[in-house]
């Protein structure tokens, strides 16, 4: 018998196409993004998206790099950021993690 959840590719898929949020910066009172990657803030935006599109879990959630936001700078190590995007997947309220503007020059340096 078929299982009843779609799996692979077409997990979380429906005809309209995959719903998504990013988190991670917000609008300024200039209306200009203002890039924040603390983890309390991407949790909050995780939260308020979930309310926002009536539903439990989001199929898609990005986090915003500072690569795509002119004159951004990221105080936050992206390792905390994107822990608080894997907590929220583990305990099912994110199916997917993506990045926004995921320039080479924001990724940390290889330790070595």
């Amino acid at each position: 018998m078929p299982s009843a959840r779609p799996s692979g590719r077409d997990a979380g898929a429906s005809p309209a196409g995959v719903r998504s949020r990013r988190g991670g910066a917000e609008r300024g009172p200039d209306k200009s993004w203002v890039v924040d990657g603390r983890p309390e803030t991407v949790r909050r935006q995780v939260h308020e998206a979930l309310t926002d599109m009536g539903t439990d879990a989001s199929e898609l959630t990005y986090l915003r790099l500072v690569g795509d936001t002119p004159g951004a700078h990221q105080d936050v190590p992206l390792e905390e950021s994107l822990g608080a995007l894997v907590q929220l997947r583990d305990q099912g309220l994110i199916r997917r993690i993506g990045l926004s503007g995921a320039l080479r020059r924001c990724w940390p340096a290889p330790s070595r």
